[in-house]
């Protein structure tokens, strides 16, 4: 499993390109890239990762620019951070919610 983080929008589509050439599987975790690819870029991407990860912004804008998404989104795993909240994760229908533990200040 690859995890192809934002890495310039060139670097990451090249290793998203590679990835599926090798059949090996990848996380997709788009990040401030999803403004510098085209939607056929970022559509290429999301449609062959087997995780999709962002946060609550990224994910709604992933969905907003992939018009198809409600398709395959059921069969991917999709993790939304969602800062001091934690994070959900849809794994293939089934919800998780994580929560971040309390940090104490001594």
């Amino acid at each position: 499993m690859v995890l192809i983080g934002p890495a310039g929008a060139k670097g990451s589509m090249s290793l998203v390109k590679q990835c599926i050439a090798l059949e090996i599987p990848y996380m997709f975790d788009p990040g401030f890239i999803l403004t510098q690819v085209s939607n056929e870029d970022l559509v290429l991407g999301v449609r062959g990762a087997q995780i999709i990860i962002g946060n609550d912004y990224e994910i709604a804008l992933i969905k907003e620019r992939v018009k198809d998404w409600q398709e395959f989104f059921p069969q991917k795993t999709v993790i939304t951070t969602l800062g001091e909240k934690g994070a959900l994760i849809n794994d293939k229908g089934k919800f998780m919610k994580l929560r971040l533990a309390s940090i104490r200040k001594w």
